[in-house]
């Protein structure tokens, strides 16, 4: 799941205006490719920059996602679920069919968050986002999708660590997709 996903220069400026948090200007906005710089909106109400991936200690490959799941348990990420949430703003993310059609799922015309998670390494910040098992809307392109946090638990999930282990349980909302 999501290994890729869209975020648009105005609804930055928009998030920054409704949830009235300076934007911050070092930041890429259209597609974001794993590796790449992502605008994740942090615990302390404020936009931050970090690399979309975790640097893979067995590996080159970057971990770009977890198993919201067994996330509480694993120990690469079990500290920076219970003290590191973050979410990552999107207009849309990507998955490709089995004949690599990309296709893009999107929630009517609306930004959402997604739910993931951050750790510092060295003088940069490495984020992953959360994943669950996809909805049928979603199922028959991908089985696993990212973990929608709803608007209205958005501090929540940065501040509490009970209303995040609530939201990552809950059903995602229903996705529209578009394909390419």
């Amino acid at each position: 799941m999501c290994g890729r996903y869209l975020i648009k220069r105005k609804t930055l400026k928009k998030l920054s205006e409704v949830l009235e948090i300076p934007l911050i200007e070092d930041f890429e906005e259209g597609e974001i490719n794993p590796g790449g710089k992502a605008i994740v909106l942090s615990s302390d109400r404020s936009f931050i920059a970090s690399d979309w991936g975790y640097s893979n200690p067995y590996d080159k490959k970057l971990i770009i996602n977890a198993r919201s799941e067994t996330i509480s348990e694993k120990p690469m990420f079990r500290n920076d679920f219970r003290n590191n949430r973050c979410l990552v703003p999107a207009d849309m993310f990507f998955e490709w069919t089995a004949d690599k059609k990309k296709t893009g799922f999107f929630l009517n015309d609306r930004s959402f968050f997604m739910a993931a998670v951050f750790r510092q390494k060295s003088n940069r910040k490495e984020m992953v986002i959360l994943t669950k098992e996809a909805s049928d809307d979603i199922k028959h392109i991908h089985p696993r999708s990212p973990v929608i946090v709803p608007y209205k638990c958005i501090f929540e999930w940065l501040n509490d660590y009970q209303t995040a282990v609530s939201v990552i349980s809950q059903e995602n909302p229903k996705f529209s997709l578009q394909m390419e």
